[in-house]
């Protein structure tokens, strides 16, 4: 049998491309499939999928406009991704500076996040590709706010305010005009408008903890404290884990002398608490002991020591009830029997350096630092140890020391005001007071308005003669 001429390599080709036809279709032909699937998934409201299908665009068109900004737009609008659709939104400017609506979006974006710098790198592009845009026109006004505000120019805040007013009757939807009349309002006094504000804001965005820190602060203003306290409790519902609403609503009853409600409240939550999570408890103990005494919070520790299935923290805490009482050297003891037959953990090192601290107030500092620098040898970045070491390299001058010392433990707890007080204090003392204003200031910040970090920043913009910022950080606390 002859088998020439049935072998014909263009037919063969031909067959191969029809049972893989896709391999065969060009980059961009695979792009735009991919990109009209997501276009389809997105009609049939299958979010997840439709991202999926439009990154996928990117492995064949890295530069598809349409695709980055759908996928963008989808992960802003259907997801509430803000910082995947941020991040995608910067990917397409890097791509195409010019592109208007991007550049838009992004100062937004930037103002929701009241990242300044990045509003007004995103904010001056768009203005120059589209002035007459009034979304652009509301950015501008808000640069301007911003710039008078920071020279503490009050007629060209207020003049920026009005204009934001008068451009929200074009612009009704926009958060960044609406943001700058209630700021506005506020400045003028017009608490009630004020109000209506920041509840338009809510609507929108009601997981913008900022807002609902200024609705009660207008709430505050207006003297309505049925309603500060229905917020208070609402927020420690909302945000379960920002122990600050917690400790606010307790500020709030303590403010008023309703110590009742203030223990009960703390009291509800323990009991909502998940079996191993004592934390609740100590606060508690800690709270009776200043607002009942004591004898309240030695018969709270002595049930708790009963109740839990490791009373370690609980006989921590009584220890340090003994000390104040009166009795450090039985504290002192009850510490370093519970270090005795204990492993090394991060428990163990905090009752090191609580035990430091008893050291040192008892003229110990020998005994203290050995503590102090048993725990760093075990762990160099444990923040209360660092604090303690840099306090001891602040009194010898080593001003340098201890800020190395303070940017380990601010990088394992960067929220802690006392670290910031004390690179504050290691600042000044080393020479720099602009850096240790700022740290000042951060721990103002961190401290959620505590009265003793707003007041030590206040008195230093006192004695500067910037008298309104003083009173601006004054207010909220």
């Amino acid at each position: 049998m002859r088998l020439a001429g049935i072998f014909r390599p263009t037919l063969f080709i031909a067959l191969i491309c029809a049972a893989t036809l896709a391999a065969c279709k060009s980059s961009e032909e695979r792009a735009e499939e991919y990109y009209q699937s997501g276009l389809e998934l997105i009609e049939s409201g299958d979010y997840d999928r439709a991202i999926v299908e439009l990154r996928n665009v990117f492995e064949f068109d890295a530069g598809h406009r349409e695709a980055r900004f759908t996928l963008a737009n989808t992960l802003l609008n259907q997801k509430d991704d803000v910082g995947g659709a941020y991040s995608q939104f910067l990917r397409l400017v890097e791509q195409y500076p010019e592109d208007e609506e991007a550049r838009i979006i992004l100062s937004e974006l930037a103002f929701r996040a009241n990242n300044w710098e990045e509003v007004e790198r995103h904010g001056t592009v768009a203005q120059e590709l589209a002035p007459d845009n009034p979304r652009v026109q509301a950015i501008a006004i808000a640069l301007a706010y911003r710039t008078a505000l920071l020279e503490e120019d009050t007629p060209a805040q207020r003049e920026q305010g009005r204009a934001a007013e008068a451009l929200l009757n074009t612009l009704p939807e926009s958060i960044v005009l609406r943001s700058l009349a209630m700021n506005t309002h506020l400045s003028d006094g017009d608490f009630t408008q004020a109000l209506e504000d920041i509840d338009w804001l809510l609507e929108r965005r009601p997981d913008n903890v900022l807002y609902w820190r200024q609705r009660l602060s207008i709430l505050a203003q207006l003297d309505d404290l049925e309603g500060v306290e229905a917020q208070l409790l609402d927020m420690v519902e909302r945000f379960p884990e920002d122990i600050a609403n917690a400790q606010a609503v307790l500020s709030f009853y303590l403010s008023r002398g309703e110590t009742d409600k203030a223990e009960a409240f703390l009291r509800g939550l323990v009991a909502k608490a998940d079996a191993g999570d004592v934390q609740l408890r100590a606060d508690l103990v800690n709270f009776l002991l200043q607002t009942r005494g004591p004898d309240a919070a030695r018969a709270e520790l002595e049930a708790a020591i009963a109740d839990a299935p490791d009373p370690t923290m609980f006989l921590v805490l009584k220890a340090g009830l003994d000390f104040q009482e009166g009795s450090p050297d039985a504290a002192i003891a009850s510490l370093e029997g519970i270090l005795e037959s204990a492993e090394p953990s991060a428990e163990t090192r905090d009752i090191k350096v609580t035990l430091a601290r008893m050291l040192l107030a008892t003229g110990n500092e020998v005994g203290a630092r050995a503590r102090i620098e048993d725990v760093l040898a075990e762990d160099d970045s444990h923040p209360e140890a660092l604090k303690m070491q840099a306090a001891w390299q602040i009194q010898a001058d080593a001003a340098d020391e201890a800020v190395n010392s303070l940017r380990l433990a601010l990088d394992r707890a960067p929220e802690d005001a006392q670290a910031m007080t004390l690179m504050a204090q290691a600042y000044q003392r080393s020479g720099r007071p602009e850096l240790a204003r700022d740290f000042l200031a951060l721990a103002v910040d961190a401290s959620g308005n505590a009265p003793e970090e707003t007041l030590r920043y206040a008195n230093l913009l006192i004695e500067e003669e910037r008298f309104i910022p003083a009173e601006d950080i004054l207010l909220p606390a």
